[in-house]
């Protein structure tokens, strides 16, 4: 097997798949969009590729670190596996289809970044291997862009929105999966302009990063736009620092950096005369309307038994875990064995940020205190315990946990610990390594891919998303590690 999937046929295989990356996602909106089918192109080619990862790490990898991430990877896989068993027997509600895609989902990103880890086996390739997997990231991403435009254009782009707010999401299905894409993958579009850049010709290296910028904030999302000028100010900033220190040090690198800095400070102009006219910055002053009451209700009512009903009726509580006197408190608890958990949060930029979704979060809290033991350590799987209303909160961090529990949410997360403990590490022993602009661009990356993952979701949990995030994880802690080890 190691002969038939070695580290170049799979490689080549990658980056393929990468390129692949945007017509499986509008495969996927007009599969949903005409047909109405659960199963789709993308949901098989994806799984289909996890295969082929998983045979690569077993058995065509001969990475040093093999050993440990095939026993981290089989008792990962063992863990959500028995959390899986236990759901089929505790869950009021057990959706064989939706269980297993919800789970499938979530290892997805776990296979990615190990097979991307693995294939840095050969240190001499290192600078090569990161440079085209770099290259193939970037062109997908600009194959997205083109892909709107092009939609636009000919005016067949579905719009973000329904109403109210503007946005074009192109030939695309999710807007919020398609902006997480471009958050994450645009500041590895400045890296790679900035790599490029030699020479004042090499303007034309920038023109990805211009393209998936502007993308962003035509999109209509606030993450989309947000995530652009967060990155440019952060990389022109840096920029700047690091080009003042080698002037002053009078280094000959300033002479080449001095294009770097332009074109830095270029786009970053450009970005401030463009973003006004943009669908997410004018979308920023208009405010979407809360939940539906009878919504938030049903949810809350699937926390209640036959059992919990009955007793309701005969001590005459009738409370079901909203604010029903009117009182304006942030936590309101009820006690006695009907206990529920109520989190009231009337701040306007809190519900601005979060959505509501502080209501989806309430359901699933209450249904894990009412969970047995199992299903606290182990999890309550898709949605948690629900009976009548499914709905998870989409924000990916609270969605595991409450899926997976205390241990398979550790289990799950070890990638991401292992590298802030890298990176934290090296910030004491390697500091230059760490606010290299390269590695700056990557954390920026990884944080805009956190932060949307755990406010917004549709990242860790999005195969079509969470592919460029295993990518910047990767490209650092392998920054990190093997400068390190030659130090």
């Amino acid at each position: 097997m190691s002969k038939l999937l070695n580290n170049e046929r799979f490689f080549f295989i990658l980056t393929l798949f990468i390129l692949f990356q945007p017509i499986l996602d509008i495969l996927t909106a007009l599969t949903i969009r005409y047909l109405d089918i659960s199963l789709t192109v993308g949901i098989v080619v994806r799984v289909l590729f996890m295969g082929v990862a998983l045979l690569y790490i077993f058995f065509g990898s001969e990475h040093p670190y093999k050993k440990y991430i095939v026993g981290y990877l089989a008792l990962l896989i063992a863990v959500l596996g028995i959390g899986f068993i236990n759901n089929f027997f505790q869950k009021p509600v057990f959706n064989l289809f939706i269980e297993v895609q919800w789970l499938t989902k979530t290892l997805y990103f776990s296979v990615m970044l190990c097979s991307m880890l693995l294939l840095f086996s050969n240190r001499k390739m290192l600078e090569q291997t990161k440079a085209r997997l770099l290259h193939y990231i970037v062109y997908a991403l600009l194959i997205v862009s083109v892909s709107i435009f092009i939609a636009i254009l000919t005016n067949t782009s579905v719009n973000s929105y329904e109403w109210v707010k503007g946005g074009f999401k192109g030939w695309f299905y999710s807007a919020n999966e398609l902006s997480a894409l471009l958050a994450i993958g645009f500041p590895l579009a400045y890296v790679y302009g900035l790599r490029k850049t030699e020479q004042w010709r090499d303007f034309r290296y920038w023109i990805p990063a211009v393209i998936i910028g502007i993308t962003g904030g035509i999109v209509g999302t606030k993450v989309g736009l947000f995530a652009v000028i967060i990155t440019s100010i952060l990389l022109s900033l840096f920029t700047v620092i690091h080009f003042l220190i080698l002037f002053f040090q009078k280094k000959t690198e300033h002479g080449s950096f001095l294009q770097k800095l332009v074109f830095s400070l270029g786009f970053l102009a450009m970005l401030f005369i463009f973003s006004p006219f943009t669908p997410g910055y004018q979308n920023l002053s208009v405010d979407m309307p809360a939940p539906d009451q009878n919504d938030i209700d049903k949810g809350f009512e699937d926390l209640l038994t036959d059992e919990d009903e009955g007793e309701e009726e005969n001590d005459g509580n009738t409370n079901d875990g909203g604010n029903q006197d009117g009182k304006d408190e942030e936590e309101e608890i009820v006690e006695g064995e009907d206990t529920r958990i109520t989190f009231e949060l009337d701040a306007p930029i809190i519900n601005k940020i979060l959505s509501s979704r502080q209501i989806y979060f309430t359901w699933q809290l209450n249904q894990m205190v009412r969970a047995d033991v199992s299903q606290k350590i182990l999890g309550m799987g898709y949605a948690g315990n629900y009976i009548n209303n499914r709905k998870t909160i989409e924000m990916d961090f609270f969605d595991i946990f409450f899926s997976y529990g205390i241990v398979g949410f550790l289990l799950v997360m070890f990638p991401l610990f292992l590298l802030i403990w890298t990176v934290v590490k090296n910030l004491f022993t390697n500091f230059q390594e760490v606010v290299k602009i390269e590695n700056i661009g990557l954390m920026v990356s990884i944080l805009l891919g956190l932060g949307i993952a755990l406010i917004a979701g549709h990242v860790w949990v999005a195969p079509a998303v969470n592919i460029y995030l295993a990518m910047s994880m990767v490209l650092l802690y392998m920054n990190l590690k093997v400068k390190t080890k030659n130090d």
